[in-house]
């Protein structure tokens, strides 16, 4: 059996649990048993269909029993575990998957945790005590990157077991909450135990490592308790249902999400990770339209520094010139916007780094997720001479912990010269990084909880996406956006405030379908116009263009004559053809904004599809008085008067449209008027024109080719049409 077939099978087997549909899930799970020939999990499984073929002949019977429910959800639990153990031992034979790779390496050099952890300990304290001589002792260092290199060995054993671990005895997790405890290790090292107990649980769920990590919720180490929280949205999205059916984790969450404190923090986390969906698309528009202009405009800027530097009173002043030249470019828009994507905590700097992740440094997982430590061994080096790049380092708060290792190795490879440019820039932008970052510190004092989660959220994105096995690893980050339907979605949002929160939340990100499945659920509670007008604006979004109306009509209902929505509701009609009723809407958009062009255009655009020429003509001349040097209203109006049969009003109109443009559309719909008018020499001429205008000589014969309905409808015959056509063909 192949792991593709494997993990088929297992999917298809959580979906019949979530289902509830037992009797199916034994049947589906024999072939997996047949495959690995455990008697152990053989057995496991018909003790579990006794106790289920049991309960339903109680059940059938109809025999009273109190505990029925309780046996029933135990026995759904013991099948979920059943389940997950015989995927792993099935993955750990074949699977050439980073993680079951590296299992079966350790299987075959087992190691006894306690000495791992004793090992770790003693390194961290030999650590300490390296960066005492390398400090208080001018040695050279060589020691301290010697202790470091040990450290960081232990670490990564440690990370390695716990990760790849499946239950703990209890003599492990004695070990490991011992660990956690010790004064030994620092909070880096904490950091990356809580990591590695994550990325285990969402391998495979076990309840003793779920309830560990709730038990450090409220831990004073600030970096320590936001990772822990995250690992907790991270497994709930993913285990709700079995979570549910622990009664131990079940006491334990409800003891946290009792306190608001940590319901706070866990929904702002919540969202944090919701945001992780919109990054390939801000990536995407940085590469694609950010940095093409910056690169474009370069050169210019250059030239302006060069030829203006002599009007220039100091060296400092700044000629206003370039900033008129980034402004009339529009990148100065466009670097605000960066700007405050880079300050609302949107990652920005996924492509900048992403073809720095090569360095052998991330061939370990623990490396993608280690927090940011200038002592570490492989960076160490370059600190000991730019002080002011060890606190630039240490305070920005924009590059995730993932990214600042790159740079730094990066760095290393530069020569000197470049490295102390770029430490200059890097030093100065963190500077003025920092005042701001102090002055929202004062008004929103859980900034700095939100930089820290944001950072490993960050750390997690980079690792599930740029890995170089990243096709291997199943990305948790996603299953988050459907939080919203786990069964324990209540128990982390509790109030409706909550709740409308992550839906604007949702809403905000352009997560539609996602924020009208919550604005639905809301709707029994909240009766708002402006409720009414994003659930309208969700489905127009979706293309669900007759529910957007519906909707939309309950919000004129509760807000009458709202011009927001009656253009929203003129729009959707017009979009599924009712034109009386699109034109309604418009007209009372009108009463409200006279002078608004586009509302009258596409009143006018409505009396044409109703064949209203003469209102739609006396519409498109206001649109044109309040625009008057807009070719588009002028090449509208020359149109409709064709369409309404006035050829002489046509042709005079085109005559003074092709005056001032020189577009093949204007000449092509010029020479139509005159062909319908007769004076065929004429129309032959403006074809010609339109012709010498196109892109090419095909282009100008399919655009005349495809106003045949057109000419059709103002008198011309089809085999006149036929026979124009092959001669502009020849003539051309």
């Amino acid at each position: 059996m192949s792991e593709k077939e494997i993990f088929s099978i297992y999917t298809h087997i959580l979906q019949l649990l979530k289902q509830r549909r037992l009797a199916d899930v034994f049947n589906k799970l024999q072939p997996l048993l047949d495959e690995l020939q455990d008697w152990n999990y053989i057995n496991r499984k018909e003790e579990l269909e006794t106790v289920y073929r049991n309960l339903l002949q109680y059940a059938v019977l109809g025999v009273n029993d109190p505990q029925q429910q309780l046996i029933f959800n135990q026995l759904l639990e013991n099948l979920y575990d059943l389940v997950s153990d015989v995927k792993e031992a099935l993955l750990i034979r074949i699977s050439s998957r980073v993680e079951y790779a590296q299992k079966r390496y350790v299987q075959i050099t087992p190691v006894r945790f306690e000495e791992l952890v004793n090992a770790l300990e003693l390194g961290a304290s030999h650590h300490a005590l390296g960066e005492l001589l390398t400090t208080g002792l001018q040695d050279d260092g060589e020691k301290a990157t010697q202790f470091a290199i040990e450290h960081e060995q232990h670490l990564l054993a440690i990370f390695n077991f716990i990760w790849l671990s499946g239950k703990w005895s209890t003599n492990e997790k004695q070990l490991i909450i011992k660990l956690l405890q010790s004064s030994e290790i620092d909070t880096t090292d904490r950091s990356v135990i809580i990591s590695a107990i994550t990325l285990s649980l969402l391998r495979n769920f076990y309840p003793s490592k779920f309830t560990l990590l709730l038990t450090y919720a409220e831990h004073t180490e600030l970096e320590v308790k936001q990772r822990v929280i995250v690992g907790i949205a991270l497994i709930i999205a993913r285990y709700a249902e079995r979570i549910q059916l622990n009664e131990s984790c079940m006491n334990q969450l409800k003891l946290l999400c009792d306190k608001k404190a940590f319901q706070q923090e866990l929904e702002s986390i919540v969202m944090q990770l919701v945001r992780t969906s919109e990054t390939e698309s801000i990536t995407k528009r940085i590469r694609e339209e950010i940095m093409p202009d910056v690169i474009r405009l370069t050169p210019m800027m250059k030239d302006k520094m060069d030829s203006d530097s002599f009007k220039m009173d100091e060296l400092n002043d700044k000629n206003p010139e370039w900033q008129e030249l980034l402004e009339e470019s529009g990148i100065a828009d466009k670097l605000h916007e960066f700007g405050e994507l880079q300050m609302d905590g949107a990652d920005v700097y996924v492509s900048t780094f992403a073809a720095l992740k090569s360095f052998p440094f991330f061939q370990n997982t623990m490396n993608w997720l280690l927090p940011f430590d200038p002592k570490h061994s492989t960076i160490r080096t370059l600190f000991e001479n730019k002080k002011s790049l060890f606190a630039a380092m240490m305070r920005s708060p924009f590059l995730c912990n993932s990214d600042k290792y790159s740079f730094c190795l990066s760095l290393k490879q530069m020569p000197l010269a470049q490295q102390n440019m770029m430490t200059s820039n890097f030093n100065a932008e963190s500077e003025q990084v920092e005042e701001m970052i102090k002055e929202e510190t004062l008004t929103q004092p859980d900034t700095r909880a939100k930089t820290v989660a944001n950072q490993y959220i960050q750390d997690l994105y980079r690792l599930y996406t740029l890995h170089s096995r990243k096709h291997e690893l199943t990305n948790p980050l996603q299953e988050v956006l459907s939080i919203y339907k786990t069964p324990l979605f209540t128990l982390l949002f509790p109030t409706n405030e909550s709740r409308q929160q992550l839906a604007e939340f949702y809403f905000s990100k352009d997560l539609y379908v996602e924020a009208l499945e919550q604005f639905e659920i809301l709707q029994k509670d909240v009766h708002t116009a402006e409720h009414f007008q994003k659930i309208g604006y969700c489905h127009q979004q979706l293309n669900q263009i007759l529910p957007a109306i519906e909707t939309y009509e309950q919000a004129d209902l509760l807000q009458p004559q709202n011009r927001w929505t009656m253009r929203r509701l003129a729009y959707c009609f017009k979009r599924v053809g009712n034109y009386e009723k699109a034109l309604m809407y418009y007209d009372q958009c009108a009463k409200l904004a006279p002078e608004n062009r586009q509302i009258l255009l596409q009143i006018g655009h409505c009396q044409i599809e109703l064949k209203r020429y003469d209102e739609a003509i006396a519409t498109y001349f206001k649109a044109d008085y309040l625009s008057p040097d807009d070719l588009k209203i002028q090449r509208i109006i020359a149109w409709s008067y064709l369409l309404a049969g006035k050829i002489t009003e046509a042709c005079n109109y085109y005559e003074k449209l092709i005056a001032t443009s020189t577009e093949s559309i204007d000449y092509l719909n010029a020479g139509h008027a005159h062909w319908v008018a007769g004076d065929t020499e004429k129309a032959l001429s403006l074809y010609r024109k339109s012709a010498e205008n196109s892109p090419s000589k095909n282009h100008f014969l399919t655009a005349f080719f495809n106003d045949k309905k057109h000419l059709l409808s103002f008198g011309i015959l089809e085999e006149d049409f036929s026979l124009w056509y092959d001669a502009l063909h020849y003539q051309l």
